[in-house]
Formats: C-alpha cells, structure tokens, sequence
C-alpha cells in the first residue's frame, strides 16, 4: 500500500485549511492518512455541522481505531474484513451485519454502511433504517479502487440529512462496477456520463 501524499498530510495542514471543512457538507476520510490527522479534520467537522464519513482502509490488523475517532464519525463505510477486524463479528448474513452495526451505534456513530463485493452492499441506521443495495453485474477486473469509488461517488448524491441514502448508495454502486472492470485505481474511476449510463440501462 502506497499512501503518497495522504501519508505527509499532518493535523497542522488540516487546521491550516479548516474553512474547506466547515465549507463542505461531508468530510471524508480514510486510513492512509494519519488518524491523528483524521481525527483533527473530523473535530473541525463537527464543531461546525459537517457530517463525516469514515472509510477504515487499510485497516491495522490488530489494535482496532481509537474510540476518539468512532465517536467523531457520523457514517461508517468498511468492507467484510475490516468491519471484522473492529467488531470480531464475522459477516455470514443479515443477521450477523446487524450486530456489526450495533457496535457501530454503541461508540455513536448514526450509519453503517458495508460493502460486500459482488454481493452488493448493506445499511443501516441508528434509527432502524436499513436495507440491501445490489451490486450491479460487471466482469471483475482489479478490484482496486472499488470501495473509495463507492464511498466519494455515493457522497456525491447523498444529501446532508441522509434522506436518499438507498439512492445514493445505487449510484456509487454503479460507479464502482465500472472501477472493477478496468486496471489501476486512479485511472479505472468513472465519469458522471459512464455512471449515468449505467443507471439509464439498468432501468430499461
């Protein structure tokens, strides 16, 4: 895992670009950056009413995440492996994936989101709302890239208050078809036009 710029940023960048924070309606954040520096951006979120979104990725294998940066995340976005790392409770079925959300609801978190590959993707909320989100059938590729490009794609559709959540989630499981089935990160992330085309033909 190569982290390039992520693995430089320090918590003294983030303050020195706070007003891009208290700006934004999320803050997304994921593991190749320093959980320090993490959890000072989601701080600065939450004085200020943004909501943050935490991708645990590349998750230690052991030790979990500090219970600071838990309480500081709104929504959760990990794969089966990593929820497992931090719960200890292995994704089998629906079942077992409310347990894991209910570890999530217990540090405060309000949402938990985790992606299942092909299978799709499952949500639930601290409220009750829950519900299965399928994937959408590609040739499999290189699955790198696949989970940030389900997560930034999603939050670009999200609305602040999560209303549309399901919706959102369909999009970005779109997006991340398209991601599977080319090499590389960077390069395979679609276009707004390719995600839409997606979703055009899917509801034919």
């Amino acid at each position: 895992m190569y982290g390039g710029a992520n693995a430089d940023m320090t918590a003294a960048d983030v303050r020195q670009h706070s007003s891009a924070i208290k700006e934004s309606d999320f803050v997304i954040a994921q593991l190749e950056t320093s959980i320090e520096t993490v959890i000072e951006a989601f701080k600065i979120a939450h004085e200020n009413g943004v909501k943050t979104i935490l991708n645990p990725a590349p998750m230690p294998e052991v030790g979990g995440l500090p219970e600071e940066l838990l309480q500081l995340t709104d929504i959760i976005a990990p794969n089966e492996h990593e929820t497992y790392l931090l719960t200890n409770v292995e994704i089998s079925d629906e079942n077992s994936m409310r347990h894991n959300a209910v570890y999530y609801f217990k540090r405060g978190i309000d949402t938990v989101i985790i992606t299942l590959g092909s299978k799709g993707s499952f949500y639930m909320r601290d409220n009750g709302e829950m519900s299965m989100v399928p994937a959408f059938k590609t040739k499999a590729i290189d699955t790198t890239a696949a989970g940030d490009t389900f997560i930034g794609a999603m939050s670009t559709r999200l609305n602040k208050d999560l209303t549309n959540i399901e919706e959102a989630m369909i999009y970005g499981s779109a997006a991340s078809s398209v991601t599977v089935s080319r090499s590389g990160a960077q390069p395979s992330i679609p276009h707004e036009n390719e995600v839409l085309a997606i979703l055009a033909a899917h509801d034919k």
